[in-house]
């Protein structure tokens, strides 16, 4: 193990930032297979209403819920927690700016108060600072993703 903590602190920190985009891409793997799995059993219309459309991200929230419940309270490194929380926290931040699309202002006031939200509870119940670098990251990307207009 590094003994410098100065180092130590810049390695860790660069590893939760370059686990970022990694866990993003393999998090849009796991929603395409729940995609395509949802789409082999109840295929898309493309002109009329899909009921069951919300099936997927529901699945995808349950799938990422149960792992959160395992992973948070397993014996694996606080490191490897913070970049893992990574995926819920996009989640939830990218399926509120799809869902309110047309209305920028709920979008940026929820994203807000669910990001300043976990914050305070990091802070609250005093976690590690490797959580920070992990949220507040993610935060801040998926809010440029909204203002450059870019589709997920």
């Amino acid at each position: 193990m590094i003994k410098n903590p100065i180092l130590r602190n810049t390695l860790s920190a660069s590893a939760i930032l370059v686990s970022i985009p990694i866990m993003l891409t393999l998090l849009f793997l796991l929603y395409a297979l729940i995609f395509n799995f949802y789409n082999m059993l109840i295929p898309l219309k493309p002109d009329g209403p899909n009921p069951f459309f919300v099936i997927r991200p529901i699945t995808l929230f349950v799938i990422l819920a149960v792992l959160t419940w395992f992973i948070l309270r397993s014996k694996i490194s606080t490191l490897y927690k913070a970049m893992y929380i990574t995926w819920p926290v996009a989640t939830v931040l990218a399926f509120v700016g799809i869902y309110f699309e047309r209305s920028p202002v709920l979008i940026y006031s929820l994203c807000a108060l669910f990001a300043l939200g976990i914050l305070a509870y990091l802070f609250f119940t005093k976690k590690s600072w490797f959580y920070y670098v992990s949220v507040i990251p993610v935060s801040i990307a998926l809010l440029l993703v909204k203002l450059l207009g870019i589709e997920i």
